[in-house]
């Protein structure tokens, strides 16, 4: 994970040839790229993808498909009432939960035991 002061297209384009050089992974062998919709990502004039697509036009761009699922989802769920009745109370529940470190621990460290005692 990299930390960015700036989420513009040219910052974020320059981030990631970075990551590309000090990995030693050539720019020329890049074949597919994947962002979400965001325009400083896929924006069709000044987007991340503009940006590197001329760089290296054999690196074709793909919006990502587990962001299209979850959008995708997300919206299924709106449709169904019990659906979105129970997310909505998990979601409730879940919130206290992840606005305390410490209950944030507790609940992972449960989770954990859990997942480990279970079959499969």
């Amino acid at each position: 994970m990299m930390e960015m002061q700036q989420t513009d297209a040219l910052t974020i384009s320059n981030a990631l040839k970075d990551v590309l050089l000090r990995c030693s992974l050539p720019r020329q062998q890049c074949r597919g790229r994947s962002y979400d919709g965001a325009s400083n990502m896929a924006g069709h004039l000044y987007g991340v993808a503009v940006h590197l697509q001329g760089e290296e036009p054999r690196a074709h761009y793909v919006h990502c498909l587990a962001h299209s699922l979850n959008l995708c989802l997300q919206e299924c769920s709106c449709k169904c009432s019990a659906l979105r009745d129970a997310l909505g109370v998990t979601q409730e529940l879940y919130n206290p939960i992840r606005a305390s470190p410490k209950q944030l621990g507790l609940f992972n460290r449960i989770k954990n035991e859990i997942a480990s005692s279970s079959p499969g």
